[in-house]
């Protein structure tokens, strides 16, 4: 078995890849072919988003994890959604925040991860996974979003904008809609 989990939570949207190899056989993570898309385009490739730090195929060996972090895809905020915030609350089971916000329907943009690894040997057989997720809200507040109780979510990101002081003047939060994604269960393949 070879598990996959991924936690988007923090600054600029990165995205976070856990591995960990239960089988009794090696895997080779491939960045040259786990691509990135945003809203139906690609992005990169995470060999590229590695800038020459890391090499092409990546091994872990049987009974090994490995992490990867990648930072592929664009934050800019979108003002047209500024005119159309109310607030909204947020909670966990400690306290609760009340911050403008909008839930996304069909303004979130849509990701995509294609991420490639081969079983056995380099080059022997390679699986593919696709994963999807988009945004479900969007928040604009003074506070840091990992202040919010939702903020501690694997499935949250945020974009820092600052004040010519370099000060954090205004936040915005993302949540991943799809939770199913955090933690996925590959099967190897005879």
């Amino acid at each position: 078995m070879i598990y996959v989990d991924f936690d988007f939570n923090g600054n600029q949207f990165p995205v976070n890849m856990y591995f960990l190899n239960e089988s009794e056989i090696p895997i080779y993570f491939d960045l040259t072919e786990t691509l990135f898309f945003e809203n139906g385009f690609l992005v990169e490739s995470a060999y590229k988003l590695a800038d020459g730090v890391l090499e092409e195929r990546i091994l872990i060996p049987a009974g090994n994890a490995a992490w990867f972090q990648f930072r592929p895809y664009k934050t800019e905020r979108m003002p047209v959604i500024k005119g159309q915030l109310s607030y909204i609350e947020i909670s966990d089971d400690v306290r609760k925040e009340s911050v403008l916000g909008k839930k996304m329907d069909g303004w979130g943009r849509e990701f995509e991860i294609l991420l490639t690894y081969r079983i056995g040997d380099e080059g022997e057989l390679k699986t593919s996974l696709s994963a999807e997720f988009r945004e479900e809200y969007i928040y604009f507040t003074t506070q840091k979003p990992e202040f919010f109780p939702s903020g501690r979510s694997p499935y949250c990101y945020y974009i820092a904008e600052e004040s010519e002081g370099g000060q954090i003047a205004a936040s915005l939060l993302f949540e991943v809609a799809s939770a199913s994604l955090y933690y996925l269960m590959l099967e190897t393949q005879d």
